[in-house]
């Protein structure tokens, strides 16, 4: 169980990673005179902005959650040998549990 707990915080850093590197507010830097600085991957954020896979993707910190668990949880559970039944009943409680964290990370 600690395990998971683990991996539900790797994961959420994951997702924060992620949407901190799609972002597009472009912002002052106070060292910098008048350059912008975006993150890394800020094309994905501007051009998937009006599509329907924006907040999953990159938009919605606990929206993410849906999207950016499958690859951790499918990984974890397949490196542990753990793909049973219960793994399976378990998967729709972690998407909550790391769209809870996510939420509480956004909050500010």
């Amino acid at each position: 169980m600690i395990d998971l707990l683990i991996l539900l915080l790797f994961n959420s850093a994951l997702c924060f990673g992620f949407w901190n590197a799609c972002n597009y507010e472009p912002f002052k830097h106070p060292y910098q005179h008048g350059e912008e600085i975006k993150g890394v991957l800020w094309f994905i954020d501007k051009w998937s902005s009006d599509k329907w896979f924006y907040k999953p993707l990159c938009g919605c910190l606990p929206c993410m959650a849906s999207l950016h668990s499958i690859y951790p949880y499918w990984v974890y559970m397949t490196i542990t040998n753990n793909l049973y039944w219960y793994s399976v009943a378990l998967y729709p409680v972690y998407i909550l549990a790391l769209s809870g964290v996510n939420y509480l990370i956004d909050r500010e």
